[in-house]
């Protein structure tokens, strides 16, 4: 009976192990219990990795939106902290120490565990123990001579009683190689230091066998080597060599002593050991040269027994002196020629040639065994429609693509930027706001822009500049549903989407915390007619994708409200919908499938009464108005059915600073579908409107304008933060950084003292350059001006 069959009976451990144990020869039982520790330390790691992976299963998933409102709930609930945390800690130092085994494994045999084992032996999984034994044995050993032995050593084991009789390795496997290997290391450290060239050769192959991409011109015979003088090397390199013959012939003599050789080798060291070491050092790299150039010589003179065909297609390719693949007919005709020999079979090849497909070919590093080779030419050749995500992953796989750089130093890595979500929400919004934004999905924070609508003079520059696109504007289409699709890049939109304090908040309510954004350039809502059709119900975003892959789910909105909205104009929407979108989709799917109907599919779901019937209003809650005051802002989840009320009775303007997040790469956005950072700065320098929507939509199918505003006026840079808001400053730039980190540090007084100093720069800048737009608009316009007409309106008067 196996010891671990005993972990699942009743009773004390001890009285289970003696009861089994004496039932067990003494000689046996140290093996025994050594080989259950070992496997119970193997269960363990698997366990919390199964358990790691389950966890991670929940939040990929979102699967805790059906029963709780948040994670942290979910969490509160099962004791994460408590009783899980550990065990997912637990994990990731295994996994630290695996990585960092892998890596010591790659140093010594110039390939990954998972490359390194043949097929016929790899394991299912490379727990900590093999791979610390792996990392031991790579180096006293090369790799061939490893494979060679474990495999032996598995044979072996298949002969023996009471043990495991897989046919892969185990880390016993390794174990007894390793004690082996070292015991004879050992034997060879006890013997007279005198060795003959034979005994330098073995060393060598003992090592990982670095071959050179040079093609060697000729080779020379072992005694050539040790007696040649090369007459056209310089006189350094002639003494290196003198030095190498006289120490190979004063290891084989004993005659020289030993400070004439420390003196000839320039060691400052003239231990006789230390002497021997490098000597053999040297003795191996003409070794290598000698090797490398055999191998040449044989495929220049075509001696091996390669297919013809093969060695024709590939010397029509030529040496491939930088990675290949930079045309697509280059990369076509070159993974023609990998996949011909792939289906002609790899290993019909001689290593030199397999080198140089490797290399011509794969652009593949190919100073490695014949093996590594084989299968990452395999790789290349099934990875061949998307090998450019092959590069990447695996980067280290493939020859350098970039020139050295000119630089001495390579700069440290920037540190990981941290901040409380919660603190930075309630120092912009207000003591208490994060619990109401996470219980709801959506929150208004009042008088958040009192400072641009208190102010009368200020505030009636605004009306004007919305009155002038409004004098402007001339719809594509009758209904606009209070859209003023010509407004992308007024004065008014531009202070408003640069404001450090809006932007704080944003980031602290996006689920990742992503906090390097751009504001997506949108149009304005401006109802003017009373009676104006302004009604609809969506959610910006896909629900299909959104539930299935999280697509989505971190472009929190907002919206800045110019007049006071009433129950009759606003905005509506189902409050804490967040936690209802899973189910209420499931009865979607459902009663689409039952009437043999599509699932909406376009980036946005729009939700008519027949989607979000009456019986969901009941389960889920009903849309229901969410008037914003004037300077107030509203913020809200994605994942929250909204609207607008169906008509209008007053006038209702609203601004959208559509904050984007960018991701590591500093191009590409939060929606894939919709445009690049690089892009959206051009439109932000241009002034000009997006060819896409946020959601990834066409723009046109709003009727984008195709030209920006004749008299559109640039606001002037009022802080880092609101350049790198509107795309004219990087996230990386260090005065956007310094001012990030004021902003989201833990000094509050300074964070808020600096919003107070850039709102202050943000009025003065909009009162310089209203009276700039004021000026241009009517020089570009002339009679058709708006503020020409209303200062003849005013004259009447």
């Amino acid at each position: 009976m196996e010891l671990a069959t005993l972990i699942d009976q009743d009773g004390p451990p001890r009285t289970l192990l003696d009861i089994h144990l004496c039932r067990i020869a003494e000689g046996e039982r140290l093996d025994l219990l050594l080989h259950f520790i070992q496997n119970c330390q193997a269960s363990e790691e698997r366990l919390v990795h199964f358990i790691w992976e389950a966890w991670d299963y929940i939040k990929r998933s979102r699967l805790w939106i059906t029963r709780y409102r948040d994670l942290e709930e979910l969490r509160s609930e099962i004791e994460h902290d408590d009783r899980i945390k550990n065990m997912l800690c637990l994990h990731e130092e295994f996994a630290a120490k695996n990585q960092a085994a892998a890596k010591k494994i790659y140093q010594n045999w110039r390939c990954q565990p998972d490359e390194a084992m043949p097929e016929a032996i790899q394991p299912p999984q490379y727990s900590s123990m093999l791979l610390y034994r792996l990392v031991r044995l790579s180096k006293l050993c090369s790799l061939d001579r490893a494979v060679d032995c474990i495999s032996d050593e598995i044979n072996k084991r298949q002969t023996i009683s009471k043990v495991s009789k897989s046919t892969y390795v185990l880390p016993r496997d390794v174990q007894e190689v390793l004690k082996k290997i070292e015991k004879k290391n050992a034997s060879e450290a006890a013997a007279p230091s005198k060795r003959s060239l034979q005994v330098v050769i073995e060393a060598k192959r003992r090592k990982t066998l670095h071959l050179s991409n040079d093609i060697s011109h000729g080779v020379a015979d072992e005694n050539e080597q040790q007696q040649e003088q090369q007459g056209g090397q310089d006189s350094d390199e002639a003494d290196v060599e003198e030095e190498e013959d006289e120490g190979l012939e004063e290891e084989r003599e004993g005659k020289e002593d030993e400070t004439e050789v420390a003196q000839r080798e320039h060691v400052e060291d003239d231990r006789d050991e230390e002497v021997e070491s490098e000597e053999e050092e040297e003795e191996e790299e003409d070794l290598d040269k000698a090797e490398d150039a055999m191998d040449d010589l044989e495929r220049i003179r075509g001696s091996c027994s390669c297919p013809e065909q093969f060695k024709k297609s590939l010397r029509a390719g030529g040496k491939a002196s930088s990675p290949r693949f930079d045309n697509a007919q280059e990369e076509e005709n070159e993974l023609k020629l990998i996949g011909t020999t792939v289906k002609l079979g790899l290993h019909k090849l001689c290593h030199a040639h397999l080198r140089l497909l490797a290399s011509d070919a794969g652009g593949l590093k190919n100073n490695l065994a014949g093996n590594i080779l084989r299968k990452r030419l395999n790789c290349v050749w099934q990875c061949r429609e998307d090998l450019n995500r092959l590069k990447k992953e695996q980067c280290i796989w493939f020859r350098a693509s970039t020139p050295v750089p000119l630089y001495r130093f390579m700069p440290r890595p920037t540190p990981a930027f941290h901040f409380s979500a919660r603190l930075i929400f309630e120092r912009f919004a207000g003591a208490g706001t994060w619990t109401q934004w996470k219980q709801d999905g959506t929150i208004i924070i009042p008088k958040f822009f009192s400072h641009l609508v208190d102010d009368r003079e200020l505030f009636q520059m605004i009306e004007d500049e919305f009155d002038m696109y409004q004098h402007h504007y001339r719809p594509n289409q009758e209904g606009t549903m209070g859209w003023l699709r010509i407004m992308y890049h007024s004065l008014t939109q531009q202070a408003i989407r640069q404001d450090p304090a809006y932007y704080a908040v944003s980031v602290a309510s996006r689920p990742d915390k992503q906090w390097r954004l751009i504001s997506y350039p949108y149009y304005t809502k401006d109802t003017r007619r009373v009676g104006e059709k302004t009604g609809f119900h969506h959610l910006d975003l896909n629900v299909s994708e959104f539930l299935k892959t999280g697509k989505g789910e971190n472009i929190v909105q907002g919206c800045t409200s110019l007049d006071d909205e009433t129950n009759e104009d606003c905005t509506t929407l189902i409050i804490g919908f967040h936690r209802s979108i899973r189910p209420w989709w499931a009865r979607v799917v459902k009663r689409k499938a039952a009437k043999h109907q599509q699932l909406p599919s376009g980036q946005t779901t729009n939700i008519p009464p027949e989607l979000y019937t009456s019986e969901d209003s009941k389960l889920f809650g009903s849309f229901s108005p969410s008037p914003c005051g004037r300077g107030g802002i509203r913020i809200t989840r994605p994942d929250i059915a909204h609207g607008s009320t169906a008509t209008s009775h007053k006038r209702r303007r609203l601004v959208f600073p559509w904050y984007t997040g960018i991701a590591d790469d500093l191009e590409t956005l939060d929606n894939q579908e919709s445009e690049t950072w690089s892009q959206i700065a051009a439109c932000h320098r241009d002034m000009v409107a997006c060819q896409k929507s946020p959601s990834g939509r066409s723009a046109g199918a709003y009727g984008r304008p195709s030209t920006a505003f004749p008299a559109a006026v640039k606001l002037p840079s009022t802080s880092a933060i609101g350049d790198a808001l509107m795309g004219a400053r990087r996230w990386n730039d260090p005065m956007a950084e310094r001012e990030r980190d004021r902003l989201f540090g833990s000094n509050e007084a300074s964070a808020k003292a600096f919003v107070r100093e850039v709102r202050a720069r943000i009025i003065t800048r909009l009162r310089e350059s209203f009276s700039v737009l004021l000026d241009y608009e009517q020089d570009r316009f002339g009679a058709d001006s708006f503020f020409e007409a209303k200062a003849a309106v005013s004259s009447e008067y």
